[in-house]
């Protein structure tokens, strides 16, 4: 066990797991007696074995709990993906074409939308080449609220999509102006 010994003279390298400190954690020692702690995630029995390892070598163990009770149990239920909000996309069934959008609402509203609303591109699409907008598919890329974060995560998932697959019009989705002229450059 003496590997252990240059790891955790290097706490770094332990991605701060370990701690190292110059006298115990609770101050009940007596000044006269310094000891080396050692603060280490409790592991079960490799814990127990580990620490009389570090007792041979001069250092003392404190444990700390890996999950703490508030983590043991979810309050919330968690949300079906069609009932989060987010940025999305929605595939054809039938030839693979895509569409990238964003919504603050439910999924499962605004997939029912592009299924059967006309001005939208994915429905446009379907009908314009005779294909069942039944077969979609929608998933979930990103779950958040709104804002900048949602308008930027966009623009990134449509310059993913390949551009000849792509339904979306650029010039609504690109608010950054360099993104655009690449695009309508035709470099993308």
């Amino acid at each position: 066990m003496a590997n252990f010994f240059p790891l955790l003279s290097n706490c770094s390298s332990l991605g701060g797991m370990a701690t190292l400190l110059s006298s115990p954690p609770s101050g009940s020692c007596s000044t006269s007696q310094r000891h080396k702690w050692v603060r280490l995630p409790f592991l079960g029995r490799f814990s127990y074995k580990l620490s009389s390892e570090l007792r041979r070598l001069g250092y003392r163990t404190g444990f700390y709990p890996v999950c703490t009770v508030g983590q043991l149990s979810v309050l919330k239920d968690r949300l079906h993906k069609m009932q989060k909000s987010g940025i999305y996309r929605v595939t054809c069934g039938v030839c693979g074409m895509v569409y990238v959008g964003q919504t603050g609402r439910q999924l499962a509203t605004r997939f029912h939308e592009h299924k059967t609303n006309v001005s939208s591109a994915f429905y446009s699409h379907c009908m314009n080449a005779r294909h069942d907008p039944n077969a979609a598919s929608v998933e979930l890329l990103h779950h958040c609220s709104g804002g900048e974060r949602m308008n930027r995560l966009e623009e990134v998932e449509t310059m993913k999509s390949s551009k000849d697959k792509l339904l979306n019009n650029l010039d609504s989705v690109f608010f950054n102006h360099l993104i655009r002229f690449y695009y309508a450059d035709g470099s993308g």
